[in-house]
């Protein structure tokens, strides 16, 4: 990597093979810079996943995980110590990502270095985080961006609250009120197969 590369993302995508995942690359692909890189691990074997990915971006890399069926959180985990990116982060495979996502993620880097932030995203119950605190159900996956400090990461853990397992895990090992909450909604998450969520994305204005 260039000394000069500045602040570079890995983004990993764990995945069960939707055909979503070709939509959240799609947005994802054109504001990579030349050193990022995405991640996308199969809950696997995932054939279909990987057929996806083949040719499509170099900076694009398929993984394979065994299968485990719990919500992407050991192929989060796999995939994170794989990662080359000064930051890191994470979407589902259904998700939708700002069109200028990494443009404001950088700039929030610029402004906070070193420190992780957690940016907000809507969901169909509203736009969260809604308060500044690592709680259950007012954060998710998708709005964390991390230095990638194999010392301060955190895990992912083996329940559907794994997203807070992460972030307290690895908030524990920064000094107390280090976190930059930010004010920007990067991502939409993804509520794949409910079409009032679907028809709500379609008409949304970041």
């Amino acid at each position: 990597m260039g000394a000069d590369a500045g602040p570079t993302v890995s983004i990993t995508i764990p995945t069960i093979g939707r055909r979503t995942l070709l939509r959240v690359l799609g947005e994802i692909i054109p504001q990579l810079s030349q050193y990022d890189e995405v991640l996308v691990v199969g809950d696997g074997p995932r054939p279909e996943a990987r057929a996806m990915v083949k040719g499509l971006d170099p900076r694009v890399k398929y993984l394979e995980h065994g299968p485990t069926k719990n919500w992407g959180h050991s192929q989060r985990n796999f995939a994170m110590w794989q990662a080359k990116g000064t930051h890191f982060m994470s979407f589902d495979d259904d998700d939708r990502f700002h069109s200028k996502g990494l443009s404001i993620i950088r700039n929030a880097i610029g402004d906070a270095p070193g420190r992780p932030h957690i940016f907000r995203m809507h969901q169909s119950t509203g736009l969260i985080w809604e308060y500044r605190e690592a709680r259950c159900g007012d954060v998710s996956t998708q709005m964390y961006v991390i230095p990638n400090v194999p010392e301060k990461l955190g895990l992912w853990g083996n329940r559907y609250i794994g997203d807070i397992d992460f972030i307290q895990s690895t908030l524990a090992l920064y000094p107390k009120d280090a976190v930059i909450w930010r004010e920007e909604a990067i991502v939409i998450r993804g509520e794949n197969g409910n079409p009032s969520w679907n028809d709500r994305i379609a008409e949304w204005k970041w």
